[in-house]
């Protein structure tokens, strides 16, 4: 049998690039809303400094599918295939911004970007390509999105899988 600290040590291996949550509802809907308040506790460090392992947080589940719009700088849930809990990411670029790869840096509406802190994001050369798949003439495809963790050098994110879609958003973190 595995021992407690080798069991650790694996699921710190496993889930070391992925931020992910799980939680449990704490309030059903309300009248005003389709969407549910969900109480969720982050795992991982691919959000860090924006959110910490361990740390509680908000969802509002099905926030998109109520009709809201995704924004730039929104906190998701994406569901990520294959991942028995979702990713949590923030949404850096939609469709209605322009968009273009410099010096190994993405440039979003003519800015660097940056995680909260403001450290700018590097892109290697397999990133870079994989995120240009995506760019035509300086834009994403309608609906489409580049979600990143605030972790600048280790997230399983859009430098990795590219750009998705909305659909596959499963709500709105609520962020202080």
């Amino acid at each position: 049998m595995l021992s407690k600290k080798l069991l650790l040590v694996l699921f710190i291996a496993l889930f070391s690039t992925g931020c992910s949550f799980s939680g449990k509802d704490i309030a059903s809907q309300t009248e005003d809303t389709c969407f549910t308040r969900v109480e969720k506790v982050i795992q991982g460090d691919s959000m860090a400094p924006m959110l910490l392992e361990r740390e509680n947080v908000i969802l509002l589940e099905n926030y998109y599918k109520c009709g809201y719009q995704v924004e730039r700088d929104n906190v998701v849930a994406y569901d990520y295939g294959g991942r028995e809990n979702p990713l949590i990411k923030v949404v850096k670029a939609t469709g209605a911004d322009k968009v273009e790869i410099f010096n190994g840096r993405l440039k979003i509406n003519d800015e660097i970007m940056g995680n909260s802190l403001g450290q700018e994001y590097i892109f290697s050369e397999a990133e870079t390509k994989m995120l240009g798949l995506y760019i035509k003439d300086g834009r994403l495809p309608e609906n489409s999105y580049l979600i990143f963790g605030d972790n600048i050098k280790d997230s399983l994110d859009s430098r990795r899988f590219g750009a998705v879609s909305a659909n596959d958003f499963l709500g709105k973190f609520l962020i202080e």
